[in-house]
């Protein structure tokens, strides 16, 4: 249960430290393994460890589990720059997308910032963490608004069996039965 409560935690609070700045700045370096190329909206991602993982699209939209359970899902990225009322969304504005072992990065830029969202999350530890890294061609810096799906809480006590029967005979059919 512990590892389960502190996935969220970990996650949420990542963005919060971030939206303070209490998290210091740091520079991405560039891999050697690094893959770069433009991004395809409806092409899947994911950045998964032993204990948790983010699966989701290049469009931004991402699900985060903690094994077993689904803790959010349509979690989406949009932004607000000035007083503005309507917002850019964030799948209207990709345009790359970097694979590297230890991260993610997915690029949005806009006529007048340029934002990346690196994806990390640890092989053994249950949590994930979103930093974003903004260029701004003007003194403001966009103001980035989330949303996600709530949470419908599934969990499976009985896992499913599978019992299959000879394909010769036409009269038998394959089971799946709960064990």
């Amino acid at each position: 249960m512990r590892a389960v409560f502190f996935a969220p935690v970990f996650f949420l609070i990542s963005f919060a430290w971030a939206q303070e700045g209490t998290i210091p700045a740091f520079k991405l370096e560039v891999n050697d393994l690094q893959l770069t190329r433009l991004a395809q909206p409806g092409t899947y991602f994911d950045k998964v460890g032993r204990k948790f993982a983010i699966l989701g699209f290049e469009s931004g939209s991402f699900e985060a589990w903690a094994y077993p359970l689904k803790l959010f899902r349509n979690f989406e990225f949009s932004f607000f720059i000035g007083s503005s009322t309507e917002p850019i969304k964030a799948k209207d504005i990709a345009r790359f997308v970097s694979v590297s072992p230890e991260a993610t990065t997915l690029t949005f830029t806009y006529q007048s910032f340029t934002l990346k969202a690196v994806y990390f999350t640890p092989i053994g530890e249950p949590g994930a963490m979103t930093s974003r890294h903004t260029r701004s061609r003007n003194r403001r810096d966009p103001t980035p608004a989330m949303s996600a799906r709530p949470l419908r809480l599934e969990y499976r006590t009985r896992p499913l069996t599978c019992s299959l029967t000879h394909p010769i005979n036409s009269k038998s059919k394959s089971n799946i039965q709960r064990a």
